[in-house]
């Protein structure tokens, strides 16, 4: 059974190490694709397989679409949609916030500097969005449902835009 280590280096590139005590000839001449005679250097017992940060991120925007698209709600209650926008949001929030982390690592000190800027006229505009938006049920039971549905739709695109454009 082989054993995995992961670090993460200054360019974002998180190593993934597979460790295998040994490799027989037959299993290194398969993982290799070439015939173990046929090599010309020793058998290394530690591959390593670069996973850039990017890639982990895209990973992290599928399985949050997979998790909002699984949330139910409770019954047919305006509470229950209600409540199911707001986890809908929550779940995207934090990994706007944790996407927005990475990047605060990642970029260097000018270009975080513009994201940030950028980054607060974003809020301001989904804010007023969300506001904007739910104002057509001003009074009514799906104002607050209207209102975390586009927070929620406005963050999920935030994070794909974030990955898309500034994560390496």
């Amino acid at each position: 059974m082989a054993d995995f280590v992961s670090s993460e280096d200054k360019t974002g590139l998180i190593q993934v190490l597979l460790l295998e005590p040994t490799l027989s000839k037959e299993k290194t001449e398969k993982a290799n694709n070439v015939p173990a005679d046929k090599e010309d250097t020793a058998i290394n017992n530690t591959e390593a397989v670069e996973v850039s940060l990017k890639e982990t991120y895209l990973e992290k925007l599928n399985n949050a679409e997979k998790e909002v698209e699984e949330l139910e709600p409770a019954d047919s209650t305006t509470l229950s949609l209600k409540e199911v926008e707001n986890e809908r949001y929550g779940i995207w929030d934090d990994l706007l916030n944790e996407i927005y982390g990475e990047l605060k690592v990642q970029l260097p000190a000018g270009e975080m500097d513009q994201l940030k800027e950028e980054q607060l006229s974003w809020i301001t505009y989904r804010d007023n969005s969300a506001h904007e938006s739910s104002l057509k049920f001003e009074g009514a039971s799906w104002e607050p449902v209207e209102y975390a549905s586009v927070l929620a739709n406005l963050t999920q695109e935030r994070c794909h835009e974030l990955v898309e454009n500034y994560m390496k």
